[in-house]
């Protein structure tokens, strides 16, 4: 069975330990024409995807596309925690602001319950979407170690 890896990520590890293709193919015991191919058209079987895994001592599953490395996933953690607090410090001004013109008679208490319940469902629609994305995040990244 075929999979697809992310040639980009093959040959930047095999430029970064300064290899040629030829050393990753004696590496990982696969022939110099595999390796060719797969740093090509990033198709290989599971069998040469475990292998190039093991030479780079990482696992083999790491070079799929789309896989996210260590390093993003604390990069995406860091920016749901600013998107979140981004969320809370807009919507608190707009709060704030909401406050500021009821109490100096510029909108009235309709308008200031309407401006209200916009802001907690626009907050409630938010958080929302950053949980839905957080949890999609953690399902890939079992899915990834089983």
């Amino acid at each position: 069975m075929d999979v697809n890896v992310n040639s980009d990520l093959i040959k930047s590890l095999r430029r970064t330990r300064g290899w040629s293709q030829e050393h990753l193919a004696e590496v990982a015991g696969v022939s110099a024409r595999t390796i060719q191919r797969v740093e090509g058209d990033g198709v290989c079987s599971m069998e040469t995807r475990n292998a190039l895994g093991a030479a780079f001592e990482l696992p083999g599953i790491e070079l799929d596309i789309g896989v996210v490395t260590q390093g993003d996933e604390q990069v995406f953690y860091k920016q749901m925690r600013r998107a979140r607090l981004g969320f809370c410090l807009g919507l608190g001004s707009a709060g704030v602001g909401v406050s500021l013109s009821f109490a100096n008679g510029g909108i009235d208490a309709q308008t200031l319950g309407m401006s209200f319940g916009i802001i907690g469902a626009v907050l409630g629609a938010s958080f929302s979407l950053i949980g839905f994305c957080t949890r999609r995040f953690q399902q890939q990244r079992a899915l990834r170690h089983r």
